[in-house]
């Protein structure tokens, strides 16, 4: 690469002032040191570089959107109304899975509310027959129905 001091003078360090040898015409200072082939290279190799890293990403929304629909398909659902739990209560119901006392893992709040309410109402009918049979067998009955 070349120049002239008369080429500086004139056009200043900007201009198109240099000559690189094997070429017949002057160039910028960043033309005539560059590489165009060189540039092109890794032009290429950016593009193909961006393309990898789309269709990476790409795979990535394709494998998330099929984890949430088999995490979807997975959800446990109340056995009475079919409404699906939601994770808090998934979560809950996958550590304890057993029925115990009031809890209700098949059932979703509404439904276990009215369970454990209906289970209430059953044990008071209960209590209450059980209290009528408990009266009719202290009812004293006639004469000698207090010996009894």
């Amino acid at each position: 690469m070349a120049t002239t001091l008369e080429l500086l003078r004139e056009q200043g360090p900007h201009g198109k002032i240099f000559l690189r040898f094997n070429r017949r015409h002057l160039q910028t200072l960043w033309d005539a040191i560059g590489n165009p082939r060189m540039d092109a290279a890794l032009g290429r190799r950016r593009e193909m570089q961006q393309a990898r890293q789309e269709a990476h990403q790409a795979e990535r929304k394709r494998l998330a959107a099929q984890q949430a629909a088999e995490h979807e398909v997975r959800r446990p659902v109340c056995t009475v109304c079919g409404a699906k739990f939601p994770d808090d209560r998934w979560k809950i119901v996958q550590r304890y899975p057993r029925p115990g006392n009031g809890w209700r893992p098949h059932l979703c709040q509404s439904c276990k509310a009215a369970a454990l309410q209906e289970e209430a109402e059953k044990e008071r009918q209960e209590a209450k027959a059980h209290a009528r049979v408990e009266a009719e067998a202290n009812k004293p009955r006639g004469l000698f129905g207090r010996r009894r």
